[in-house]
């Protein structure tokens, strides 16, 4: 850091959080609220 003067690693935003992602986040939340949501079963996976 002091030789280059910056951190060493880029610097970014998570994109899950994106206004974008967010609002269609709170569509699902909205429609499960109403009773609009699918119930189904786990899938189980073997490694």
């Amino acid at each position: 850091m002091t030789r280059e003067k910056r951190i060493p690693f880029e610097v970014s935003v998570d994109p899950f959080y994106m206004e974008c992602n967010m609002e269609h986040l709170r569509r699902g939340v909205e429609a499960l609220n109403a009773g609009k949501g699918v119930e189904h079963d786990i899938i189980e996976v073997d490694e």
